[in-house]
């Protein structure tokens, strides 16, 4: 038995199909208006829908509780997801930055010749002013929502006692995987091409030792399960990831909405009494869309849907 939801999309869908089709008739026939020295004048035929209203007759078969209503639950933790994704983001970049200003500070002091400190004040300084830039903070929420949104249907799980239960170990793991790969970024790609790049106008010979050095430092006292493991404390990563327990559980619960099951055929509907029968007047227009690029300081470009 079809559901009223399914029927009413299954009308909405036909009708946005219906203006493509009629689109796609007028990308024909404007090739006759281009080419007929008369017809050119003339403005290309296309059909709006400004609006349309349809009523439905249903008799309802059987309302039940759906608990499987994947659509309201998306909806729900959506915006859960998003607000943990930007507050984690900025306070990793921020706290990235700080521990590795406060690193080398205490290296300074440390026994390396000149050549050495001036490469790394310079490496470091470049990569902390490429890692505060607005794109890295936006690629890490993109990955962070990307699993989220991915794993949204394994979050929440049934205990042995049959209690829905955040799944804080798993989510956890796969957080710091992301955040590992991140720091990975900066500290062992960023700085050490930073590196190269400024040994590049050095001698020879001065510039292997300086590798040399620069390469032992790094690998002693910027390691980067280190630097994430440190992040993680100051942040405080585990209990921000315990706060979505909370919200996401009342997520899963609210999206326990109805279901309603409706005979729709006329064969069908002719056969019942008329008090049992029941209608819903829907009015729709559609809309048109069109693409547009977003400026903005990443490299990759990106792209909204406007309405015209």
């Amino acid at each position: 038995m079809p559901e009223l939801h399914k029927i009413l999309g299954s009308l909405f869908s036909d009708i946005a199909q219906s203006v493509f089709t009629s689109d796609l008739y007028s990308r024909e026939i404007s090739r006759y208006y281009e080419s007929d020295a008369l017809l050119r004048h003339f403005p290309v035929p296309r059909t709006e829908v400004s609006e349309l209203e349809i009523k439905l007759k249903f008799a309802i078969s059987e309302i039940d509780l759906n608990l499987n209503q994947q659509a309201e639950r998306e909806a729900n933790s959506a915006p859960i997801f998003i607000e943990f994704c930007y507050n984690l983001s900025e306070s990793f970049y921020e706290e990235l930055q700080k521990i590795l200003l406060n690193r080398w500070a205490n290296l300074k002091s440390q026994k390396a010749t000149d050549m050495t400190k001036s490469t790394l004040d310079q490496a470091l300084e470049q990569t902390l002013r490429a890692a505060a830039s607005g794109a890295n903070p936006i690629y890490l929420r993109q990955d962070l929502l990307s699993y989220l949104q991915r794993s949204r249907g394994s979050l929440i799980e049934m205990d042995e006692e049959g209690v829905d239960a955040f799944q804080a170990d798993t989510v956890r793991k796969e957080v710091l995987k992301i955040l590992d790969k991140h720091v990975s970024s900066v500290v062992g790609e960023t700085l050490p091409g930073q590196v190269e790049e400024i040994l590049q106008e050095v001698d020879h010979t001065q510039a292997e030792k300086t590798r040399k050095e620069v390469r032992e430092i790094l690998k002693k006292h910027f390691r980067v399960e280190d630097i994430l493991k440190e992040i993680r404390e100051t942040i405080h990563l585990d209990s921000m990831i315990n706060s979505l327990s909370e919200p996401l559980i009342l997520a899963r619960e609210r999206a326990g909405d109805y279901k309603m099951d409706v005979e729709i055929a006329a064969g069908k509907l002719e056969e019942l009494d008329k008090k049992k029968l029941s209608s819903v007047l829907v009015r729709t227009r559609v809309r048109n869309y069109k693409w547009s690029e977003v400026e903005h300081a990443g490299p990759r470009p990106w792209h909204s849907l406007n309405p015209e």
